[in-house]
């Protein structure tokens, strides 16, 4: 089964098996980084210069994004992981539960989620305030050990699906802001899955961006990734001034 084959009614019912992968997916990965560094609330409290408001109008708009992206208000309802199960497999990924479970507090971060082709297309981007920059970098490094020993994830969805995903890391520089870079690829209901993740340090904050489509190559989803980054980053420095 192909997205192209696809028949409209049931593009609806995938697309949004997608959202909610997507949204799973995406709170999985950034909230390990916290679990990871083992901060508490006290630690990475929000920050002085920005309001949760303040941070929230600091985010991408639709405007934004690629023509066609639209906001996915469905996103406002929870990641829909309350049923979804780390499945055991590779050990070095043990600690990602901390990102289903609901321990980590995210009470420090702002996101929005946008949709394309009833969900064959999904970006979220995130800002994560600290109070100060040495949280900021106590918790980029937690999340950079904890991939660097994990390949492989496996979720079970609780709807009779499971997805496996092979994972990549590695820390790069982009216009002078240290970066980590996340791929993940995989295949969920015979369809091929691509993932971009990246988060930059910018002063007292992170940056996080996350691309993820259904029959796009890698390539595609990390230049769109980087691209958002850029924008984002750009943003919030508007914002700070």
């Amino acid at each position: 089964m192909t997205s192209r084959g696809l028949r409209s009614g049931s593009a609806l019912t995938y697309g949004a098996r997608m959202k909610r992968v997507s949204r799973v997916v995406s709170a999985l990965v950034l909230s390990t980084a916290l679990a990871a560094a083992g901060l508490g609330a006290a630690e990475a409290a929000p920050t002085k210069v920005l309001t949760k408001p303040q941070m929230r109008a600091a985010l991408l708009t639709v405007k934004d994004l690629p023509a066609g992206f639209k906001l996915d208000q469905s996103s406002s309802k929870g990641t829909g992981s309350d049923d979804v199960q780390y499945l055991s497999n590779d050990p070095g990924c043990a600690a990602l539960t901390g990102g289903l479970n609901g321990s980590v507090d995210r009470s420090t971060t702002a996101t929005r989620d946008f949709t394309l082709n009833h969900g064959m297309e999904a970006v979220q981007v995130g800002l994560t305030g600290f109070r100060t920059a040495a949280a900021v970098r106590k918790d980029f490094s937690g999340g950079t050990r904890l991939f660097r020993s994990c390949h492989r994830v496996g979720l079970d969805m609780g709807d009779g699906t499971k997805l496996w995903l092979a994972v990549q890391q590695k820390t790069v520089r982009l216009d002078g802001n240290q970066t980590f870079v996340l791929t993940m690829k995989g295949r969920y209901m015979s369809v091929l899955m691509n993932m971009a993740l990246e988060v930059s340090q910018v002063r007292n904050y992170e940056v996080e961006v996350m691309s993820l489509g259904v029959n796009r190559s890698a390539a595609y989803e990390s230049r769109q990734a980087t691209a958002l980054l850029r924008a984002q980053t750009a943003k919030l420095v508007q914002h700070l001034r």
